[in-house]
């Protein structure tokens, strides 16, 4: 799922959301940065977009935009086929200030109102097959606890093992948490240890601490996980296991796709719409300890086992996508 959005997000131009509406219409039709832009949409005849519900209004309107403008014509999205797939009970967009994003629901859009206009209601489960689960996930979705449903959560509750685990994910509704519990699974690990620094940290660091830290202790055998996209398979969001600490690079091994690979420091950029201008910027590896996650992070991953923490739980949606 993370490397889908950040996968469309590049195919249409919008990267970070960084640009407002005229902005991004002017380097569309203008810069030659953006010719793989106008290739992508001319080539294209259907668009099919997963997990939708995370996808803003404001997004979603600039991809319109950019369908039409490079199409050349004034049909909604250029006259594309738009196939949208997703469950709006799950975690609104996030919003953000710097780029004018208030992080409403893509379907509140005149865009959308205009465009879509054919709605299919799947009503087959094929994720799980415990109808007990399927009707917990739903009802606490929609915010309506049955005596059955409540029954069957508590029955869930029983002694766990919350110690770090290589088969098992920690899911935290707020970042503090899943970063305090990060931090103590690295403690009890009795291997090598580096720290890396950024080389670059400059404007304000407040925009950037959330998605990493201006210094990483890791060790070997840590689980970590991938913040950005370096090729098909190695996508945002994929967990690994450190295999070696070098001087400019983390050796990390990823079992999903069975495959290591030596991660280098990356660029991390925030930029203010206002102020036309990067405000934060720092340089540092991609990667993050995994142990423990937050369900906003983890929503779309598929996870082995998990353990959801449901304490300090503050937004619609968190915990159905938890279960």
């Amino acid at each position: 799922m993370e490397y889908f959005f950040s996968f469309i997000f590049s195919w249409a131009g919008l990267y970070d959301g960084r640009y407002d509406i005229l902005t991004l219409k002017n380097l569309v039709v203008e810069d030659d940065k953006y010719a793989h832009v106008r290739k992508n949409v001319s080539e294209t005849d259907c668009i099919i977009i997963d997990e939708i519900s995370m996808l803003s209004a404001k997004l979603f309107e600039q991809l319109e935009m950019v369908c039409s403008v490079v199409s050349g014509n004034n049909k909604v999205f250029g006259g594309k086929q738009i196939v949208l797939c997703g469950d709006f009970f799950q975690l609104p967009p996030v919003p953000d200030p710097l780029h004018l994003d208030d992080g409403k629901f893509c379907f509140e859009s005149e865009v959308f109102k205009s465009s879509i206009t054919h709605k299919i209601v799947l009503v087959q489960v094929v994720r799980q097959d415990d109808d007990r689960l399927f009707k917990a996930v739903r009802e606490t979705a929609v915010g309506t606890i049955s005596e059955e449903t409540d029954e069957f959560l508590q029955g869930l509750n029983r002694p766990l093992d919350i110690s770090e685990n290589s088969t098992c994910t920690h899911l935290f509704a707020k970042n503090i948490d899943a970063t305090i519990f990060n931090s103590g699974c690295l403690e009890t690990l009795d291997t090598e240890e580096k720290i890396y620094k950024a080389k670059i940290n400059s404007g304000n660091s407040k925009y950037l601490n959330k998605i990493l830290a201006t210094n990483y202790h890791l060790k070997v055998s840590c689980l970590v996980i991938l913040l950005v996209n370096l090729g098909c398979k190695l996508v945002n969001g994929i967990q690994g296991i450190v295999r070696a600490l070098n001087n400019d690079n983390v050796t990390v091994y990823f079992p999903q796709i069975n495959e290591s690979h030596n991660i280098y420091p990356k660029l991390f950029t925030k930029y203010d719409v206002k102020s036309k201008s990067v405000v934060a910027s720092r340089e540092q590896i991609p990667l993050v300890l995994g142990y423990g996650l937050t369900i906003h992070k983890a929503q779309g991953m598929t996870i082995e086992n998990v353990v959801v923490h449901c304490k300090g739980i503050f937004q619609p949606g968190q915990l159905s996508v938890g279960l």
